[in-house]
């Protein structure tokens, strides 16, 4: 078991309030590159935990990644809902016209392991 100690002198804590703000930079910068489309699907589902579970309180950004609550699965917004409408807003498991699956592309290369590389058509 692992046993944490707080810095105790100003030069430690600083340099721990440093790591802490570039790490949450870093977060940053991800997310905006995956939801701005700069990132691949794959890579994006490699660091899946890196983005906000849905939740119907939080609003939405057009290309937006959320989980899912259910499945924790990836869904990028395609859409953006009608602010017109008063419908209660949905998990992007039930709300498919507003949200795409984002793919790990793992499907793809099991199949490829399956067929031993060769081209195959679903």
């Amino acid at each position: 078991m692992a046993v944490f100690h707080r810095p105790t002198n100003p030069e430690q804590r600083e340099r721990r309030l440093q790591a802490e703000a570039a790490q949450s930079a870093a977060l940053i910068v991800f997310q905006r590159m995956a939801e701005g489309g700069e990132l691949d699907d794959a890579t994006i589902s490699a660091h899946a935990v890196l983005f906000d579970v849905w939740d119907k309180a939080q609003p939405l950004t057009a290309g937006c990644i959320r989980r899912c609550p259910e499945s924790g699965e990836l869904f990028r917004n395609t859409k953006l809902p009608d602010p017109r409408t008063r419908s209660e807003p949905k998990p992007p498991s039930k709300a498919l016209e507003q949200w795409a699956v984002v793919d790990s592309g793992l499907e793809t290369f099991a199949l490829v392991a399956e067929t031993g590389g060769k081209k195959v058509s679903k």
